[in-house]
């Protein structure tokens, strides 16, 4: 799966995408090249991570993105500090699908 950002902060000239599989990476994309800027792994092993089934940009605050995994986890990321903010495990079966919903507040964060 692959997303283009909603609005860049790492850079005014070019763009950023994301693709999800095996890892989360972050892409710079400029005018004429495409470059790894980021490698986002959760697994406590650095070895190996369950695939990433599918992610959601939060257009409210495009620093933050959540990530679906087969690992039965949702995972809330910092994409600007590269860390973990949060994670949920608490289901049962894998997860295959993640949408961020805009009309609550940041859901599993505490200010």
């Amino acid at each position: 799966m692959f997303q283009s950002h909603p609005k860049s902060h790492f850079s005014s000239s070019s763009d950023l995408l994301a693709s999800s599989g095996d890892y989360f990476r972050l892409w710079e994309v400029g005018h004429s090249s495409i470059e790894l800027i980021s490698v986002l792994n959760n697994s406590k092993t650095n070895k190996f991570s369950a695939p990433l089934t599918s992610f959601d940009w939060n257009y409210v605050e495009p620093h933050r993105i959540e990530t679906s995994s087969i690992d039965t986890t949702c995972t809330i990321w910092d994409i600007e500090k590269g860390v973990v903010e949060t994670q949920l495990i608490a289901h049962d079966k894998e997860v295959y699908d993640i949408e961020i919903e805009f009309s609550v507040p940041f859901p599993l964060m505490d200010p």
